[in-house]
């Protein structure tokens, strides 16, 4: 039988978007809790330097326990008396030698830990730069890991407040005698370091941004892991658009509530549903329902109107989906705006395992500018066989 399967059909947009990664954690149930966690983020794309369980485990959570009081939030939240514990989520970007990075973070009542942001490099899986959020409510710039490496700047005390959701941007140049490093919290600079080395290896450019944390090496190995991330985003210098600071954003989940204006695909898994669109509703991500479709096929979904925002920085369509034999399949996202289908323009070739696959479209193509929230919270989303 040569159909692809899709399961969990996701849209993610507002007014925090990026044109390589948009990570709203969102799509995870609260209950998935290590081991299952890092299954679900690693079909994102996201991957680990060690086995999350070995860390202590991570969890989802939810309501007040996020920026906007909506949505999900990563949460890590143990006590490490363990020397030098690398904590290091990394996903995959093209090969640049500038860009910035974006998320909401919260440093919980007794964290004393060393947890942030980092630029990588894929040859060694070393960072270049890596930001930390500390207990004096600093923010630190370390070449290299936190603490075992050379600490560039830090912050005046306080640029953030424990028990607080405070959003964070990071712009960094790699070079190793002119570069850059600019930290901003809630839009302000609050470091700004120009002509120093910020190449940790032997290449000037990195191709990884995730998160980062060590525990303290030194005299004090007890370490309070607790700290929440959410609305992560990343994006480069290139193109015209989302080349630069976008301030305190953030990202909004539109979930599909009824079937769009075509349906091909079939329903199937084995305890599928009555419809197309609640067969995509399935965060667990496994084959208890799904849908199916064979080569030009196309599924679409309207999507819960919920977008609150007038300016939104771009669309993604997010999916899991897997070919189920030996017939290399392959999707394109599509997307309906005022009764026209537009695919995106990457192809996803598929795996005979779920694999999330993500597809960003910065401008409306009906109109050719931005989005408007009115705009978004009209358009269908889906996705066709395009092998």
């Amino acid at each position: 039988m040569d159909k692809e399967r899709s399961s969990e059909r996701i849209i993610e947009n507002g007014k925090q978007m990026t044109l390589q990664l948009i990570e709203s954690f969102d799509y995870f149930p609260a209950s998935n809790t290590n081991d299952a966690i890092l299954s679900r983020l690693g079909m994102g794309k996201w991957f680990f330097y060690v086995n999350i369980a070995a860390l202590g485990g991570m969890s989802i959570v939810t309501g007040t326990s996020t920026p906007f009081n909506s949505g999900k939030a990563l949460r890590r939240a143990t006590t490490v008396a363990q020397f030098d514990r690398l904590i290091q989520m990394a996903y995959p970007v093209p090969r640049v030698t500038e860009g910035y990075i974006g998320c909401h973070l919260f440093a919980e009542s007794n964290y004393n830990a060393n947890f942030g942001v980092s630029f990588m490099d894929s040859t060694s899986f070393e960072p270049h730069i890596s930001v930390t959020m500390d207990v004096l409510g600093r923010m630190n710039v370390w070449l290299g890991r936190p603490l075992t490496g050379t600490l560039l700047g830090t912050t005046s005390v306080g640029v953030f407040n424990k028990e607080a959701w405070f959003h964070l941007e990071v712009y960094t140049l790699i070079d190793d005698t002119v570069g850059e490093v600019e930290v901003r919290i809630n839009t302000e600079t609050v470091l700004d370091l120009v002509n120093v080395d910020t190449r940790n290896g032997q290449l000037s450019s990195f191709d990884l941004v995730g998160v980062i944390g060590t525990n303290d090496a030194g005299s004090n190995p007890i370490q309070y892991e607790y700290w929440r991330l959410d609305d992560f985003y990343y994006l480069d210098t290139a193109g015209t658009v989302n080349n630069t600071w976008k301030g305190n954003v953030r990202a909004k989940m539109q979930m599909a509530i009824a079937d769009g204006a075509t349906n091909d695909w079939a329903i199937g898994g084995s305890a599928p549903a009555a419809t197309n669109w609640e067969s995509v509703i399935n965060t667990d991500t496994d084959d208890t329902k799904f849908v199916l479709g064979d080569p030009t096929e196309l599924d679409l979904y309207d999507i819960d109107p919920n977008l609150n925002s007038p300016l939104v920085h771009a669309l993604q369509v997010r999916g899991a989906h897997m070919m189920n034999d030996a017939t290399q399949r392959a999707i394109t996202h599509q997307v309906r705006v005022d009764g026209v289908n537009y695919p995106f323009d990457e192809e996803h070739y598929l795996f005979q395992s779920w694999a999330y696959h993500r597809s960003i479209m910065e401008l409306n193509p009906d109109t050719g500018v931005g989005w408007t929230g009115t705009e978004v919270n009209g358009v269908e989303i889906g996705q066709e066989v395009t092998l």
